[in-house]
């Protein structure tokens, strides 16, 4: 008998601080931390078991992935467009996420 094909699951969440103060950025369970200025952007990159979720918390002034069990991670800083930036509108804090992603490898 063959033995069982066990798939990957690949998360990837992009956040750009469209606020005018910066954000701390932090991947558990291993305390990877970015301090994301305003205009600047960055991605949690998650790589694991199928069976596993991703957690999401966010607070004011921080941003925190959890991975699931048997995943491994990334944080990485993402380079900033020269031709965005920070308004005086983007005077109060906000935040938002520009991209959740989500793949199979093997294609599936």
């Amino acid at each position: 008998m063959p033995a069982p094909v066990s798939r990957v699951v690949n998360r990837s969440f992009c956040f750009q601080n469209d606020g005018a103060e910066p954000v701390i950025c932090c991947l558990e369970p291993w305390a990877d931390e970015l301090r994301v200025g305003p205009g600047e952007s960055c991605r949690f990159v998650l790589t694991g078991p199928e069976a596993g979720e991703p957690h999401l918390a966010c607070a004011p002034g921080r941003i925190t992935v959890y991975a699931w069990e048997g995943a491994e991670g990334q944080l990485e800083r993402l380079p900033t467009p020269e031709s965005e930036s920070v308004t005086e509108s983007d005077a109060s804090y906000k935040a938002k996420a520009v991209e959740v992603s989500h793949s199979l490898a093997h294609g599936l």
